[in-house]
């Protein structure tokens, strides 16, 4: 992100820092903390899926939580077949 010609680094905390958690129960509490910046960590293929995501969105949208990048663990981006 560019701010008037410099470069503007912002710092996100990763659901993954919760860990053990739900992904939707991590991303619940940093809101709830005051965490404005989130990086997203995909445990599971269940958890790419449009309705999952469309509350994930919601909940970011209750509490103005942007994400500046989405993770996970490789299997859960292979096709399995």
């Amino acid at each position: 992100m560019l701010n008037g010609g410099a470069a503007v680094l912002k710092a996100a905390v990763s659901t993954a820092c919760l860990y053990p958690k739900l992904l939707e129960d991590s991303l619940y509490e940093l809101a709830l903390n005051a965490v404005n910046n989130v990086e997203i960590f995909v445990n599971s293929h269940s958890e790419l899926n449009k309705i999952f995501a469309q509350s994930l969105s919601e909940t970011m949208r209750r509490f103005d939580v942007s994400c500046c990048a989405v993770q996970g663990d490789m299997g859960c981006f292979e096709d399995v077949t």
